[in-house]
Formats: C-alpha cells, sequence, structure tokens
C-alpha cells in the first residue's frame, strides 16, 4: 500500500481525479475535520448525528470528484461542498424550503439536556450551547426573545400574536428579524 502523506491534499485529490481511488481514505482523513466542524452545527429531526455526518462525507466525495484546481484552494471548495449537502439534507428532512433554521439547528435543546453517551462530547455540546444561548441572548432584544420562545413551543403565529398582544404583523416582523440575527449568529 502506498503512503500519500508527503502529498498536499491539491496532489491527493489530482491523483484521485486522475483515476487513483486508492488516495481517497486519506483525502477523507485530511478532511475529516471540515465534515466534523460542518455537521456539529446542525440537527436533522428524527435522525442521529451520525447521519448529518454521513451526508456531510457525501459533500466531500462530491467535492474530491468535481474539483477545478484552477478556482482555488481544495479545502475551501470541499467546505463549501460539504455545507451544502449539509443543508441539502436539513431542508429534505424538514420537509418545507424555510424551516431548516427553525427546525435545523439545536434551538430546541436549549435546556441542556443531551443525549450523547461520551461524557467529554456531553460537555463539549453543552459548552457549545451555552455559548450560542448566551449569544441569542446578547443579539435579540426581550420581545424577540419572547416570540422565539413562543414559537419554538410550536405555537402559531396568530397564538403568538394573543399571548403577546402585539399584531400579527409585528409577530411576522419579529421572526423575520430574528431568523436574520440568527443567521449572522451561525
Amino acid at each position: 500500500m502506498n503512503s500519500f502523506k508527503e502529498h498536499s491534499l491539491e496532489e491527493l485529490v489530482a491523483l484521485y481525479r486522475g483515476g487513483d481511488y486508492s488516495v481517497d481514505n486519506e483525502i477523507i482523513i485530511k478532511c475529516s475535520y471540515i465534515v466534523k466542524r460542518v455537521s456539529r452545527r446542525y440537527f436533522l429531526i428524527g435522525a442521529d448525528t451520525e447521519d448529518v455526518y454521513q451526508e456531510g462525507l457525501l459533500g466531500l466525495l462530491n467535492a474530491m470528484r468535481t474539483y477545478d484546481e484552477s478556482k482555488g484552494s481544495f479545502t475551501y471548495y470541499a467546505y463549501l461542498c460539504v455545507n451544502s449537502a449539509v443543508i441539502t439534507a436539513v431542508r429534505r428532512y424538514a420537509g418545507v424550503k424555510n424551516e431548516p433554521l427553525n427546525k435545523g439547528l439545536p434551538l430546541t435543546t436549549l435546556d441542556g439536556s443531551a443525549s450523547f453517551v461520551d461524557p467529554e462530547q456531553i460537555y463539549i455540546e453543552g459548552e457549545n450551547r451555552r455559548e450560542l444561548v448566551s449569544n441569542i441572548e446578547n443579539e435579540l432584544s426581550p420581545m424577540e426573545r419572547k416570540i422565539l420562545s413562543l414559537y419554538l413551543k410550536g405555537l402559531s403565529y396568530s397564538e403568538i400574536e394573543e399571548k403577546t398582544g402585539k399584531p400579527f404583523k409585528s409577530v411576522d416582523n419579529a421572526l423575520q428579524r430574528i431568523r436574520r440575527k440568527l443567521r449572522k449568529l451561525m
């Protein structure tokens, strides 16, 4: 078995695209941090965290097949492909085009509960969750936090309107602002 450790990532991808498929594992190993980084940011309702990671790996394989070295670094291209594959999966699982922000991110688990067995992973996820909650609390106004909380509980716009005493259009505008702010945070 050949050792490809001395080759750069771009060289390995060039070998792969040239038909040397024995380098695929080396490329995947060198790019696994990209897949982990992207897949950690998303959650698929009714799926496992490993499913998100697998979707990211499919994006990496697509990047390996379609990379054009004249357009920039493979690392950046791989990141874009992995991110795109994961977002597509989140949208597919969510079933509605505009719901990945609401259902694809771990916002519904802000209560601190974790379903992982690995204690280190539980700790890391808890730290990430606390940081995300802190960032959200700092970015959103008190009314936006209240509306987000009600929305995440599954209330409809009219139910939120009833609970907050705000007009329907104000609730809609607040949710649009929340989405923009959360996208910026992500």
